[in-house]
């Protein structure tokens, strides 16, 4: 079973990885330092990689609400969490 967190249960510094959309609204996964990270077709497979990577720390992935938009490059965009 894969689940997520959403920003009311974490904070951003317990934060491994980031999921969302881009601006083509593709799927995106990519960890908090912009090493890691990957384009995929769809949600599931996104959260897949990133629950992989992120293994045991469950906890460590975070769905990005949907009127942020994320990309591969770049700082992330401020999410107003603490």
């Amino acid at each position: 079973m894969t689940q997520s967190l959403y920003a009311s249960r974490t904070t951003v510094k317990n934060v491994l990885f980031f999921i969302g959309l881009d601006c083509d609204r593709r799927w995106i996964a990519r960890d908090s330092r912009g090493l890691l990270g990957g384009v995929f077709v769809d949600k599931a497979s996104a959260l897949k990689f990133a629950m992989s990577e992120c293994d045991p720390h469950a906890r460590a992935v975070l769905m990005v609400p949907d009127h942020v938009t994320l990309s591969l490059t770049g700082a992330l965009p401020p999410f107003g969490l603490t």
